[in-house]
């Protein structure tokens, strides 16, 4: 959390990176902005802020529920603005000791539910920010709700220097010997008591916050509490996952380890055992001061845990609601994170803050500020607009996706294929930007547009023509602006930077997840990628450390349900104990095939694939010796043609060039199918599976555009029945319709203006 009243290290990092952030810049250069469907993140999770000590304070207030529709409500206009946030991170307090709650800042001191060793819970406790919780889960569409807990201190009777706020040397630990089991017993007796009475499970549980700092003091005016790393941290994690266990508090889990810095949850994690990282589900981090964070992007989700940022405020400039400066830094802290840090989620500190200690400090922290002076007053900042700009258009289940730009974010809606596209402007004059999104298969409409500058607050602008699959604008000084647009395709290949191509050689592969062999990511150096490759490229990705290493290439795909191939090229020095490639996670058991020895490329297959759970992940796993290599190269996953070189019958042939057996060889422009002369209508396909299949698609590929009406039908056993009816296909058409079963699938060309000429009449279930 940030400590405005304790200004350490921490808080001078974070003013020195706000200020270097939005320091007035030069008039910019025209700039184009090239967005890449085909590089795109793990599905988003969503947006929230901690409750604590704003929650606390407000949530008695006449008018709290305008303040919880503000920050939760999907009901979002120019009238009633939210933030549209999801996830709540609420903080199980530990109470202060009673003496000292006076001198704790505005809202700080959070109620705990047993006010001594010997005390009977009190579940009356900490009301207002009860309130809260149930306020924005009462909001939000279940299918995105998403509840945290968090504690920041052991209750004041469990501590060393007796008090919730930090032992007397804020270097030491302040929890007492011994006491860990206690202390998740009180943990998780609170999340038992939220499941089993109020109506809320918690997702994940951390029995600690910014654990590691040097922080936390008795005498302080916020809780917090020293938990070295290392032992003191696993036995702390060990204790509260077995008490989850022993509660069957079956739908929470473990996260953590919520350090303050990306460099410090780095050295926290590495210094815990395998059994405790190992019940670290979800790992929080923080990032009020900067270190790897796409070293600790691979940590996390490639050990399977879900990341999430999970505290971060931004404050630049004197207190002013309105601050330019302080509203361009909260954009270029959400930009660096989304495209370094890349997390599934992103939490806001306190979204509403103190008035009264945001002028104490003379800065600008949080969105809403509130009065602390009995008058029930709020501000709305710039800041909240700004937020608006993000958080209203890269909702739940969108996905990241590539662009060239520092200062661009872009996102897609995957069922939709709607594209978000959030930039800002730090400089003093107007910025001229074009976008280019000729990666997609279609672009489509107008362009919708928002903005927040100076004079606006998140305004719904004029609509912006396209010209092709571009468009250009201008960006205002100082102005941070959203642009929605319709797309359609631009992936044709299912997996990710399949030739490697979409950064420099070094250790960054955008859409590839490392596994460096263990928790810690020791080897997470030994895959990376280099000059050299196939078929003209510049790069190919190589396994390869002068010390014995386990390694794992790999990317998670949503896909349709279906039959598919996995291929790739690859070459190796042997000598590894294993060298695979490998296809699982897709419902079925691990398919994998092995890495030949060879100095030149081979291709390697893994065919017939039958995803039924609407994932798969590819990858390549070596388990080597030092300097034992091996390379990859344009790695390719494809739906199964399920017509390919089946039986196949037509109507009739131009001549033994033209046959129908040249209508599923997989030949896509060299050989095709063509009819007799002077025939259209009537003339037919039909392929023969020699078993019952289900399929769902057929992609038709035509000679000229010639066919004006067709129909697609399979044979039940007994009948012909009809799937789909279409009229002109052209280079490609993809006809989809309910998934059906047949032995037979048939193409029946109703008419045409010339004789029908097929090259391809695919057939696939997807």
């Amino acid at each position: 959390m940030f400590r405005q009243l304790k200004r350490g290290a921490s808080a001078a990092l974070l003013t020195t990176l706000a200020v270097s952030v939005i320091a007035v810049q030069p008039a910019a250069a025209a700039t184009t902005v090239i967005v890449d469907p085909g590089i795109r993140s793990l599905p988003f999770g969503g947006w929230g802020t901690s409750l604590a000590w704003s929650a606390n304070y407000t949530g008695n207030w006449t008018s709290k529920d305008t303040l919880a529709d503000l920050l939760y409500s999907t009901t979002n206009t120019d009238a009633n603005p939210s933030t549209m946030f999801n996830i709540a991170r609420y903080n199980i307090g530990g109470g202060n000791d009673p003496a000292y709650v006076s001198s704790m800042r505005v809202g700080g001191a959070v109620p705990g539910y047993k006010a001594t060793s010997t005390s009977a819970y009190d579940w009356t406790a900490d009301a207002n920010q009860r309130w809260w919780l149930q306020a924005a889960k009462s909001r939000v569409p279940s299918a995105d709700f998403k509840a945290d807990a968090i504690s920041y201190s052991a209750p004041y009777w469990m501590t060393k220097s007796g008090q919730s706020t930090g032992n007397s040397d804020s270097s030491q630990d302040n929890l007492l010997n011994g006491y860990e089991a206690q202390f998740a017993d009180y943990l998780t007796e609170v999340v038992k008591h939220f499941r089993d009475s109020w109506g809320i499970t918690f997702r994940t549980l951390n029995p600690m916050n910014e654990a590691n700092s040097n922080y936390w003091a008795a005498g302080g005016k916020q809780e917090g509490m020293k938990v070295s790393a290392g032992a003191k941290q696993i036995a702390l994690i060990n204790a509260t996952n077995s008490a989850l266990i022993t509660k069957s508090l079956t739908g929470t889990t473990i996260s953590g380890l919520d350090e303050t810095s990306i460099a410090m949850s780095h050295s926290s994690l590495d210094s815990l055992d395998a059994t405790a990282a190992g019940a670290i589900t979800q790992f929080n981090t923080h990032t009020y001061s900067g270190g790897d964070r796409q070293g600790l992007y691979q940590k996390a989700v490639g050990n399977g845990r879900r990341l999430q940022m999970s505290e971060v405020t931004t404050s630049s400039g004197t207190h002013d609601h309105s601050s330019v400066s302080a509203y361009l830094g909260l954009a270029s802290a959400i930009t660096t994170d989304l495209k370094d840090l890349a997390p599934q989620e992103w939490v806001y500190w306190q979204a509403i803050e103190s008035e009264a200690e945001s002028l104490a400090g003379n800065g600008n922290w949080g969105l809403i500020h509130f009065a602390s002076d009995g008058t029930q007053n709020y501000w709305i900042t710039k800041k909240f607009h700004v937020m608006r700009q993000y958080s209203n258009f890269i909702r739940p289940g969108y996905k990241i996706i590539a662009n060239n730009d520092a200062k661009t974010i872009t996102a897609i809606d995957p069922a939709t294929g709607k594209v978000s596209i959030i930039v800002y402007n730090d400089t003093a004059s107007a910025a001229s930007y074009t976008f280019d999104l000729n990666k997609f298969g279609t672009v489509t409409g107008s362009v919708q547009a928002y903005r927040t500058s100076s004079t606006e607050n998140r305004a719904t602008l004029s609509t912006i023509a396209l010209s092709g699959k571009t468009f250009t604008t201008s960006l205002p000084a100082n102005s941070v602006s959203t642009f929605v647009v319709q797309t359609t395709g631009g992936t044709s290949n299912l997996v990710q930077n399949p030739n490697f191509e979409a950064s420099a050689a070094g250790q960054n592969m955008p859409g590839w997840t490392t596994w460096g062999g263990d928790y810690k990511g020791t080897n997470i150096d030994a895959d990376y990628t280099q000059a050299g490759g196939m078929s003209g490229g510049s790069y190919e990705a190589v396994h390869w450390k002068s010390a014995a290493y386990t390694v794992y290439t790999s990317q998670d795909i949503s896909l349709p349900n279906g039959t598919y191939t996995l291929k790739a090229n690859v070459k190796s020095s042997g000598g590894q104990s294993q060298a695979r490639m490998v296809a699982k996670n897709y419902g079925g058991t691990e398919l994998s095939v092995n890495v030949p020895t060879t100095s030149t490329y081979t291709t390697v297959t893994i065919p017939s694939i039958p995803v039924s759970n609407g994932s798969v992940q590819i990858g390549f796993y070596s388990v080597a010796n030092g300097g034992n290599w091996i390379a990859f190269d344009n790695v390719s996953l494809t739906p199964v043609n399920l017509g390919l070189n089946k039986t196949i019958w037509g109507s009739s042939q131009w001549d033994a060039n033209y046959t129908p057996a040249k209508a599923n060889d997989g030949d896509s422009a060299g050989t095709r199918w063509n009819s007799a002369s002077g025939t259209s209508a009537g003339e037919w396909l039909q392929i023969d599976f020699g078993s019952s299949t289900t399929f769902n698609t057929v992609v038709l590929k035509e000679f000229d555009t010639r066919i004006t009406s067709f129909k697609i039908s399979y044979w039940n056993g007994s009948a012909w029945v009809d799937s789909a009816t279409g009229t002109t296909v052209g280079a490609s058409k993809t006809v989809t319709f309910t998934p059906v079963t047949g032995t037979s699938v048939r193409l029946l060309i109703n008419s045409a203006t010339n004789t029908p000429s097929i090259y391809e009449f695919e057939v696939y279930n997807q």
